[in-house]
C-alpha cells in the first residue's frame, strides 16, 4: 500500500496478487490533522474503542476502507507512508465489524519508509543465529534515568542467545565504542535496549543513549552508516528510535534510516515514549517466537496481540503500538503469508 498525500487529492496504490489499483484520497491537511487528532489520543494512553473515536474510525475509512476488499483477513501488508502518515502506526486504526477492533487483529503490517528501499532479499543459507546486545548501560547524563526493567530485557535475550550465539554488553560495556569494536557486520541479530532520542533538525545526529567512554556516550545514527551489516534484524528497544523528521524519496530519517542503508533486513523502532514494563512483556514473547522459528513481522505481531488480548491497561495502542517493524525486503509479506498468519477470523 503506498500513499502520496498531496495538498487537494492524495493517492493510494495497492499492489496486489491480482495487480495494481489505484483510489483518490481526500488532500494532505484533512489526513494530516486526523493523524494529529489520533497520535495524541494514542499516545496519551487513552483507549480508542472504549469511547467515541471520530479520528480513528476516519482515518480507517480514508486509508483503508476503500481498497479493504482487496486485503483479505489474513493478509499480510507493507505499508509505504508519505508525510503525515509517517508518524502513523497503522495497526492501531479502528477497523469497523460486528466490533470494532483494531486492524493489527485482521492482518500483519510492516512498513517501508520508502518505495526505493524495497528489494528482494538474497538467497541465504540458514545458519545460526547470532545476537550482538547493547543496553542497560550505567547511567552517563542526569538527562537520562535508569529504566528499571532493562536489566529483564537484557536476560530475555541472554536466555534466546545462550553460549557463544550471543554477545551481551551491559552497564559500562555498552558503550558506543563497543558496538564498533564488536564488528557488527558478523551479527544476524542486533539489540539496543537504551534511551534513544531523535534529532528532527539533524536527523543523522540522532542517537542511542550508552554508558559513558571518555566523553561519548551517545552513539549517533550517522556512525552506524559507517557500519556495513548484514543483519536479518535490528531492534531498537527506546523511546522515538524510528526518526523524526520525513524526507520525499527516504522515510523517516534516523537510525531505522540508518540501519537499513547499513545493510539491515528489518529494523523494530518505536514511534513515541514507550512504557518500560510493556516494552519487556513484547521482548519476552517477541524472541520466543522468533525462536520457534517466525519471521520478525510474524513475531513482533504475535507479540503484540498477546499484549492487547491481556485486556486493561494493555490492550490500549499506546503500550503495544509504538514498536513498529520497517522492511527493505519486497517479498516479507509473501514469506509472513506462507507461514500461515493468524488472523482475527480463526
Amino acid at each position: 500500500m503506498s500513499y502520496w498525500l498531496a495538498p487537494k487529492h492524495s493517492y493510494l496504490w495497492l499492489i496486489g496478487p491480482k495487480g495494481t489499483a489505484q483510489f483518490s484520497l481526500p488532500g494532505a491537511n484533512r489526513i494530516a490533522g486526523l493523524v494529529a487528532q489520533y497520535a495524541a489520543d494514542v499516545e496519551a494512553g487513552r483507549d480508542p474503542l472504549a469511547r467515541d473515536n471520530p479520528a480513528g474510525h476516519a482515518l480507517y475509512d480514508i486509508l483503508i476502507a476503500p481498497a479493504a476488499a482487496l486485503i483479505p483477513s489474513g493478509s499480510s501488508v507493507i505499508v509505504i507512508p508519505d508525510g503525515a502518515l509517517h508518524a502513523l502506526n497503522f495497526e492501531t486504526l479502528i477497523a469497523p465489524g460486528p466490533t470494532a477492533h483494531y486492524w493489527i487483529e485482521d492482518v500483519t503490517v510492516s512498513v517501508a519508509p520508502a518505495l526505493n528501499l524495497l528489494q528482494s532479499p538474497p538467497s541465504r543459507r540458514a545458519t545460526e543465529a547470532r545476537m550482538l546486545f547493547l543496553g542497560d548501560p550505567a547511567p552517563s547524563d542526569p538527562a537520562f534515568p535508569p529504566l528499571p526493567h532493562l536489566k529483564q530485557e537484557a536476560e530475555i535475550v541472554r536466555s534466546s542467545y545462550p553460549g557463544t550465539a550471543g554477545a551481551i554488553l551491559t552497564q559500562a560495556a555498552a558503550n558506543p565504542q563497543a558496538y564498533r569494536a564488536a564488528a557488527p557486520a558478523g551479527f544476524s541479530r542486533i539489540h539496543f535496549a537504551a534511551h534513544a532520542i531523535a534529532n528532527a533538525e539533524s536527523p543523522l545526529n540522532s542517537a542511542i543513549i550508552l554508558s559513558r567512554s571518555g566523553e561519548d556516550y551517545k552513539l549517533y545514527a550517522k556512525d552506524v552508516i559507517d557500519q556495513p551489516l548484514r543483519a536479518e534484524l535490528v531492534t531498537i528497544s527506546g523511546c522515538h528510535g524510528a526518526g523524526a523528521k520525513a524526507y520525499a524519496g527516504e522515510g523517516l530519517v534516523g537510525f531505522t534510516w540508518a540501519f537499513l542503508q547499513a545493510g539491515a533486513r528489518n529494523v523494530v523502532a518505536g514511534l513515541w515514549n514507550a512504557d518500560d514494563a510493556a516494552t519487556v512483556e513484547i521482548m519476552a514473547e517477541f524472541y520466543k517466537r522468533l525462536g520457534s522459528g517466525a519471521t520478525p513481522t510474524a513475531a513482533l505481531r504475535q507479540a503484540k496481540l498477546k499484549l492487547l488480548q491481556s485486556g486493561d491497561p494493555h490492550r490500549r495502542p499506546y503500550y503495544w503500538g509504538t514498536l513498529q517493524l520497517f522492511t527493505r525486503e519486497l517479498a516479507a509479506a509473501n514469506r509472513d503469508k506462507s507461514q500461515g498468519n493468524r488472523s482475527r477470523s480463526n
